[in-house]
């Protein structure tokens, strides 16, 4: 599951680094490219489906999970801000975005977490932990799984990371694979700056 996709812009030399883990095309897999769909004039469309629910280009799926900050928070209500959406399995898994966090916020980037904890247990830790930026409660792990993140045969959250535009839409994926934070901070920056 480890793949990188980006759409209307040039990948930073950060995301060429992180090429490697690139999806295999068909030829490597045996598998088929996504399914087509037509336009108005007939030409076939293909989408770059990154994984579950997950398409560059489209709206992201939305949801709504008990945050952080002991209240319910819809993903929707992050829009009007670049939004860099990250996926993990446990609340320490997001701890080492708080060094970066500043340079985020102040790029205009919004970072929200989303990891498999309850939610009362990511309120004590934000406060513990002093930690700025939004954690959300996917105890059940269907929006992992919406994503594409979660791995039944584990029983676990896949690393990922989507960074949103300020109309909500995908404009990049990795999913499936960990990056550095400080990588993943100039990713997002670079990616909100130059579209």
């Amino acid at each position: 599951m480890k793949r990188i996709r980006c759409a209307g812009m040039l990948v930073p030399a950060i995301a060429l680094a992180t090429a490697a883990f690139a999806q295999p095309d068909a030829r490597q897999t045996g598998k088929q490219p996504p399914p087509a769909t037509t336009s108005a004039s007939g030409a076939p469309q293909y989408h770059a489906r990154a994984s579950g629910q997950v398409s560059i280009g489209e709206l992201a799926p939305d949801f709504e999970l008990d945050g952080s900050n002991g209240k319910p928070v819809k993903l929707s209500s992050q829009r009007g801000h670049w939004v860099l959406l990250v996926f993990g399995d446990r609340k320490e898994s997001l701890l080492a975005l708080r060094d970066v966090y500043p340079s985020l916020d102040s790029a205009g980037v919004e970072l929200v977490g989303v990891c498999a904890e309850k939610a009362y247990i990511l309120v004590d830790y934000a406060k513990k932990s002093g930690l700025p930026y939004l954690m959300l409660a996917d105890v059940s792990r269907e929006i992992s799984e919406l994503y594409g993140l979660y791995d039944a045969e584990a029983r676990t959250v896949v690393p990922g990371y989507l960074i949103l535009d300020p109309d909500g839409n995908i404009r990049m994926t990795l999913l499936g694979q960990r990056l550095p934070a400080a990588d993943l901070a100039r990713l997002a920056i670079y990616v909100s700056t130059r579209t």
